[in-house]
């Protein structure tokens, strides 16, 4: 009897889901089939990437300890990402992409954002997953994870200068994310080998322009690339001590840097050879939002 009963309260279930809008219906089957591939099969979930360039040798490398040369800051932010994250490095690019043959590295004659973005494509293409340029300060990236496998491509925040005139097809490349073999991504791949000197979010503006492709998009107020007034933030503006007005600091998953400009800028230097104990007395604004 409590048999029928249960198999009765099903069907009364089922019949309910099917008066559901056909959208809605989709939506919710493909959130429970994430939730239910994450609890049955941790292992499946798409992995977040970053990576690291040092002076370093190979001999010299090991990922989050005492050995490695690695700035604070950008250690600080590995360490504060709440997903186990494959840290990419010149000599570990090829246990994962053994066909890769972009040069690494500062002898590179690539600059270095674009052989990140040129690398982060490949992973994207043969793993999936949510790859994150270094020196970003990760709050909580749960929900783009969960979208990967709803969407074509994810993308955050605008290659414009003004937040007003942003959109969904102008993303910025500092955090990008999709599933294994999205077909965006091997055309954003692509042209990224063919066209090697070409700013790498005009080239993937060009793809989500050219094709029609299902782009779960997170404004610049997403990523704190933004002031309140709508102003870019430039790397001298995190690296002052007077508190940036955001315009919502409550909706930000992440806080993306100009790593490059951080990194190849010598003015910058000083910042970057901050000890543990100076960078956390430094009261300087990128501090803070590191240690919210």
């Amino acid at each position: 009897m409590k048999t029928i009963i249960l198999s009765i309260i099903g069907l009364l279930i089922l019949l309910h889901i099917c008066d559901i809008k056909e959208d809605k219906l989709t939506h919710n089957i493909n959130t429970l089939l994430i939730n239910t591939i994450k609890q049955t099969n941790p292992l499946s979930t798409y992995k977040v990437w970053t990576y690291i360039e040092l002076e370093n040798t190979p001999k010299q490398i090991q990922l989050l300890n005492e050995s490695m040369e690695l700035p604070v800051y950008f250690r600080k932010c590995i360490d504060r990402i709440n997903f186990k994250v494959n840290v990419l490095h010149p000599y570990n690019i090829h246990e994962y992409l053994p066909d890769f043959s972009i040069p690494m590295g500062k002898s590179s004659p690539l600059s270095l954002k674009k052989r990140v973005d040129l690398l982060f494509a490949h992973i994207l293409d043969n793993y999936g997953g949510l790859c994150i340029s270094p020196g970003t300060i990760a709050y909580d990236l749960t929900e783009p994870l969960r979208e990967i496998y709803l969407h074509d491509i994810v993308t955050f925040g605008s290659s414009t200068p003004v937040s007003a005139s942003q959109s969904d097809l102008y993303p910025d490349t500092y955090i990008i994310g999709s599933p294994k073999g999205s077909e965006i991504i091997k055309k954003y791949k692509e042209k990224l080998l063919n066209d090697t000197f070409r700013n790498s979010s005009d080239i993937l503006s060009e793809c989500l322009i050219e094709g029609e492709y299902n782009n779960k998009y997170y404004s610049s107020k997403t990523v704190g690339t933004h002031d309140n007034m709508m102003n870019k933030l430039t790397v001298d503006d995190y690296l002052n001590k007077q508190p940036i007005h955001f315009q919502n600091k409550k909706e930000h998953l992440a806080i993306t840097i100009p790593y490059n400009q951080l990194i190849n800028n010598n003015e910058y230097a000083w910042f970057l050879n901050l000890s543990e104990e100076q960078l956390n007395q430094s009261n300087l604004e990128i501090v803070r939002l590191l240690n919210e």
